[in-house]
């Protein structure tokens, strides 16, 4: 007895196959580069101050552009359930 002979490799396309691997070497090659960012800086001169607010800032950014994300999600849903 086969329950589960829904094969849901053969839905996806090759293009959002190609595209679901280019996003991950991306996001691995980006989490590879972050630790070694302040080394780099400081080596062509940066002052660990400065290293210390673009780090700073670059957390702030993205801290405050998933919050950003994530209540536009919550307010889209709520009005959908209104909605509906």
């Amino acid at each position: 007895m086969k329950l589960f002979k829904v094969k849901i490799f053969n839905y996806i396309t090759k293009t959002v196959w190609i595209l679901a691997l280019v996003s991950l070497f991306t996001d691995m090659a980006s989490e590879m580069l972050y630790p070694i960012m302040p080394i780099y800086l400081k080596s062509i001169g940066f002052s660990i101050v400065l290293i210390g607010v673009l780090v700073g800032f670059a957390a702030t950014f993205i801290t405050t552009a998933i919050m950003t994300l994530l209540v536009i999600i919550y307010f889209t849903f709520f009005i959908k359930d209104k909605i509906i």
